[in-house]
């Protein structure tokens, strides 16, 4: 009887085997990441687009732009005047029912602080389309004050986004109630009472809204200006506060470093996906913009040579005047 010797893998085989394995899914694990942060800033560019439409559907109904943020109560003397502030509700809590959240807005009551029932925990309500999938935020909410207790009772806390309506061209743009007249020059803007007329430049020329992420670590952020859906108010009194939180401005580049100062943090556009971010314009088309665009960070003097301004904070007006071209990937 013959006996049939049957070869096996030597060991130099099989570690060549294994590492033409580990080349094989060292060469396919990058496509896979890109595919899934191609899925993601589609995902993203969706939410946006969604946001936009919510404006115009807005406008048809109201005939002006929502306010960025209703912030000026009646009597109310100077910005200082914290006790006479209105509760902080943003342009985003007055989209509810043109996303099909009338029921929570219904819930909502205005005239009282966010931090109070009904609105404590109504403002804590996650919308699943207000954040970017790319972008690392909290896992549930950002709280107001550093033990989550500043009101006598667990604090909620407001519920994060990653989209903020555009205030303008300069630092400071979006406090319309004490900025120069030429700096007035955004879509959504504090107290702002203005429809599609006044974007003189175009609303395919002109930003509505775009990305942000969300700087602090934890659901207990220090960071104060990290982005929310509702609006924001002052942790020590319940009143509107920071503005910043809810939209940003075109002063300074697109996706700062993160050691980039408060200011700089506070007031940009910026995102995870790389090389720019997401933006939708007045006409409600979503836009990637590439944080390379054209750019000066020319702050703003009296009175503003649009001459020498950049792109992106052209973008950011409604009504400069000047050519945008050069923006679009």
């Amino acid at each position: 009887m013959r006996i049939r010797n049957l070869r096996a893998f030597t060991l130099v085989e099989l570690l060549v085997v294994i590492a033409i394995i580990g080349i094989l899914v060292g060469l396919l694990l990058p496509a896979v990441q890109a595919a899934r942060e191609a899925a993601r800033r589609m995902q993203c560019t969706n939410n946006l687009k969604q946001i936009g439409l919510a404006v115009h559907t807005y406008v048809d109904a109201q005939r002006k732009f929502p306010s960025g943020f209703y912030f000026q109560g009646p009597g109310m003397a100077n910005r200082g005047d914290r006790p006479r502030r209105l509760p902080g509700f943003g342009w985003t809590s007055s989209l509810l029912p043109y996303v099909e959240q009338s029921a929570l807005f219904n819930q909502l009551n205005f005239n009282l602080g966010m931090s109070v029932a009904p609105n404590s925990l109504l403002v804590a309500t996650v919308l699943p389309f207000a954040a970017c999938p790319s972008a690392p935020n909290p896992s549930t909410n950002k709280k107001m004050g550093t033990t989550g207790t500043a009101f006598g009772f667990s604090d909620p806390g407001l519920a994060v986004t990653n989209y903020v309506g555009c205030g303008g061209s300069f630092s400071g743009s979006a406090y319309y109630s004490s900025t120069p007249v030429e700096n007035k020059n955004g879509i959504i803007m504090e107290d702002t009472k203005f429809g599609f007329e006044s974007v003189t430049d175009g609303t395919s020329n002109t930003l509505m809204a775009g990305e942000t992420v969300y700087y602090g670590t934890g659901t207990d952020s220090s960071f104060l200006w990290d982005p929310t859906w509702f609006g924001h108010y002052q942790s020590s009194g319940g009143r509107a506060d920071a503005p910043e939180a809810i939209m940003r401005v075109g002063q300074f580049r697109s996706n700062p470093p993160s050691i980039a100062s408060a200011d700089v943090k506070r007031n940009s556009f910026s995102s995870k996906h790389v090389g720019g971010s997401n933006f939708v314009l007045g006409d409600g088309s979503v836009h990637f913009i590439a944080q390379t665009v054209q750019h000066t960070e020319t702050p703003s003097t009296a009175p503003v040579n649009w001459a020498n301004i950049g792109v992106f904070q052209r973008l950011c007006s409604r009504n400069d005047g000047q050519v945008v071209s050069g923006f679009n990937n």
